[in-house]
């Protein structure tokens, strides 16, 4: 007659310890897996708070007048900066075709605003929440348009409100 044999005390303690071990890579799997998936959530919401600026600005700058470089969605606060630059032409030396070079448009005339009639508008958004480190920006977005086209009021807000067209008015 054989008699029945229980575990012994090693073999309940490697076996107790390889399910810890299993247990802590799965909790970090799920823990790695959520703060990704935070992090691209934040990431698309900041892309959708670009894309918005965007739109809005383009339509009618107006409508951000005044307002805070700060926006709620989806929950968080997001900072942004708005930068506008005019895509200049450069005439060619004659070794190529002639580039594009971008100023900020504060610091090009109305005649070659009017020559070049292209913006570039670029919207950099970060989450706006306390931290002792710089938040690193979460999405850039960059379009080009002409402020000329479309809405009239806009048009004529957009010259009435241009530093280097009220110069030219006040001679």
């Amino acid at each position: 007659m054989r008699s029945a044999r229980g575990m012994t005390m090693i073999e309940v303690v490697a076996a107790t310890l390889t399910l810890a071990l299993a247990a802590a890579m799965i909790a970090g799997g799920i823990s790695f897996s959520t703060m990704v998936s935070d992090r691209n959530r934040q990431r698309l919401a900041a892309a959708e708070v670009a894309h918005r600026i965007i739109i809005t600005h383009v339509r009618d700058p107006r409508e951000m007048e005044g307002q805070p470089k700060r926006v709620l969605f989806d929950g968080r606060y997001y900072a942004f900066d708005l930068d506008e630059e005019v895509v200049a032409r450069e005439l060619s030396d004659g070794s190529g075709p002639a580039r594009r070079t971008t100023r900020k448009s504060a610091d090009v005339g109305f005649e070659e605003k009017l020559n070049n009639q292209l913006t570039r508008i670029t919207v950099r958004v970060k989450l706006d929440e306390p931290s002792e480190q710089p938040r690193p920006v979460l999405a850039t977005m960059t379009r080009m348009f002409n402020p000329y086209m479309g809405d009239p009021d806009a048009l004529i807000y957009r010259l009435m409100n241009d530093p280097s067209i009220s110069n030219q008015l006040d001679r």
